[in-house]
């Protein structure tokens, strides 16, 4: 005989998350960022919507539906992490996400210029809205003209130099120096963008090679001699 499983009570808050996307319109992009690529030189702009236009759309809709947020801060490994929480009136349940900002330590400018980029894309993301032209914000670092990836300012701008660190890779000579790069992605796994993490990855294995393969030249010639 086949056992039923009870069936389980709907939730308010899902059911009003989904009038919300249904109602929500997207916020008008009136603002221009300008960003420098470090890989060209050159500037590109983009038109994007800060916080404030989009709590402008926004709360009205969550307001209408019984859907209230929350962001909340805690520290977690020398880390600042968000957390984002949208409840309903009638619910006990939440939906929550976290999303990493910045390293502790750093200066408030660029601590406050991480937060405000955090809660703006944490927030959008959590009820599915797209506050700019899919680019990293006027208040996120560049990270070095890399494809992919988006970081707060303060980790980016102290991390992620791409070129440094393809270049560090590629004139490493010994196998311990690219093990140390490995042990690294390893420790910044979850807080460096994957395609950081897989590329760079690529990159010590070309020089794995090379290294291998000069080794084994040199092991050649010195048998011959």
């Amino acid at each position: 005989m086949t056992k039923t499983e009870p069936a389980q009570p709907k939730s308010p808050l899902r059911a009003a998350i989904v009038a919300v996307q249904a109602a929500i319109k997207p916020p008008k992009k009136d603002r221009v960022a300008k960003v420098k690529s470090k890989r060209t030189g050159g500037e590109y702009t983009f038109n994007y919507a800060d916080m404030s236009d989009v709590l402008a759309v926004a709360l009205p809709v969550l307001t209408e539906h019984g859907v209230g947020h929350s962001q909340t801060t805690h520290i977690d490994n020398g880390l600042v992490v968000l957390v984002t929480e949208l409840f309903h009136a009638d619910d006990e349940r939440t939906i929550s996400g976290e999303y990493p900002v910045c390293a502790v330590g750093g200066s408030h400018q660029e601590m406050g210029a991480a937060m405000t980029y955090a809660r703006r894309y944490s927030f959008c993301a959590a009820i599915g809205m797209q506050p700019d032209d899919d680019r990293d914000g006027a208040d996120a670092a560049n990270t070095g003209g890399h494809p992919g990836g988006k970081m707060s300012s303060h980790a980016a701008s102290t991390e992620l130099d791409w070129d440094a660190m393809v270049a560090d890779v590629r004139a490493a000579k010994t196998l311990k120096k690219l093990n140390n790069w490995r042990d690294k992605l390893v420790d910044r796994k979850g807080i460096w963008p994957d395609v950081y993490i897989s590329s760079l990855r690529d990159e010590i294995e070309l020089a794995e090679r090379e290294i291998n393969a000069n080794l084994a030249e040199s092991h050649t010639e010195e048998t011959v001699q």
